[in-house]
């Protein structure tokens, strides 16, 4: 059977770890439309691949409509690389803080006045 854009805006949903309630806010489109599209009850329309690449633009079109390539776009993935790497930076600064204050302290003497 062919993998249809139905099944593929499923998989995009799971991949973003949302339900079909939630999904359909993001698109700003009523639950229940969303619902008769999953269930199969209406085809997917023009209307409703515009509505996810305008609200989710870093979706590829090709994958959406086609299944070729990637979910995602290569600038958008190349992008949130950066930012993962960034992130990893900043962990591992915060793991050097953390040592150091968990390293004994030198006293520090009472001045007398």
């Amino acid at each position: 059977m062919e993998y249809s854009v139905i099944q593929r805006i499923n998989e995009l949903i799971e991949q973003r770890k949302e339900n079909v309630s939630k999904f359909a806010a993001t698109l700003e489109i009523p639950q229940t439309t969303l619902n008769n599209y999953m269930l199969g009850q209406r085809k997917p329309t023009f209307g409703l691949i515009d509505s996810i690449l305008t609200h989710l633009p870093e979706v590829s079109a090709e994958w959406l409509l086609r299944g070729v390539g990637r979910m995602y776009n290569d600038s958008v993935a190349a992008s949130k690389d950066v930012e993962i790497a960034k992130l990893e930076a900043q962990v591992e600064a915060l793991k050097d803080v953390i040592v150091r204050m968990s390293e004994p302290q030198p006293q520090q003497r009472k001045s007398v006045g």
